[in-house]
C-alpha cells in the first residue's frame, strides 16, 4: 500500500483491505476500509471506493464512485460513473456518466453513457443505449436474443424486457412485461 500512498492514494485504514501487486490505483483516489482491488485491476484518478467494495480483474476509469459493498468483476467502468451500495457488475461494460442506484445486478451486458438505472434492477445479457432511464425493480433479461433498449427510452418501475428490443424514444409504463419488439416512440 505504501507504493500507492506515495502516488497520492488515500487509504482511510491502510491496515484493513488489500491491493495486490498486479493492480494499480490512480492519484487522489480515496479507498475506504476493507476494500479489495485485485487480479490486474486498474482504478483511475480521483475515484472514491467505499467500504467493503471489491474490484477484481476490472478497469475503472477516472472520477468514479463505487458504493459500499459493491462488487465489480471482469468489467470496464468508464469515467464519471456512480455506483451506489451493494451492486454487482460482472462481465459488463458501463459507459461514461452512468448512474447506478442501490442493489442493482448487471451481468454480461453493455450500458452506454448517460443512462440512469434505479434501485433493485436486474440486467443480464442486455444492451442499453445512451440516455436511457430505467426505473426501480426492472428486469432486462436476454433469452435466445439479448434484451435491447435503444437511446432515449424511459422504462417505469416493474418493467420486464425478455429478449425483446425497445426502439428509440419509447416509454414503457409501470408493471409491463415486454416479449416482442416495441417500435420507436411508442408509449
Amino acid at each position: 500500500l505504501s507504493y500507492h500512498m506515495q502516488k497520492g492514494v488515500y487509504f482511510e485504514r491502510p491496515e484493513v483491505g488489500s491491493v495486490d501487486a498486479t493492480s494499480e490505483i490512480g492519484e487522489r483516489t480515496t479507498v475506504a476500509s476493507n476494500v479489495s482491488v485485485v487480479k490486474n485491476s486498474t482504478v483511475g484518478k480521483d475515484c472514491e471506493i467505499k467500504e467493503d467494495a471489491i474490484i477484481k480483474g476490472s478497469k475503472v476509469g477516472n472520477n468514479v464512485i463505487i458504493g459500499e459493498g459493491s462488487i465489480i468483476i471482469a468489467s470496464v467502468i468508464k469515467d464519471g460513473v456512480k455506483i451506489e451500495s451493494r451492486s454487482l457488475i460482472k462481465n459488463s461494460v458501463i459507459g461514461e456518466n452512468v448512474e447506478i442506484f442501490d442493489d442493482v445486478r448487471i451481468m454480461n451486458s453493455g450500458i452506454k453513457e448517460n443512462t440512469v438505472i434505479e434501485e433493485c434492477c436486474q440486467i443480464n445479457k442486455a444492451r442499453v443505449a445512451e440516455n436511457v432511464q430505467i426505473g426501480k425493480f426492472n428486469k432486462l433479461i436476454g433469452e435466445l436474443n439479448p434484451a435491447v433498449v435503444l437511446s432515449g427510452c424511459v422504462l417505469d418501475a416493474n418493467v420486464e424486457v425478455l429478449g425483446a428490443t425497445i426502439h428509440e424514444n419509447s416509454t414503457i409504463t409501470v408493471n409491463k412485461t415486454i416479449v416482442e419488439d416495441v417500435n420507436g416512440g411508442e408509449v
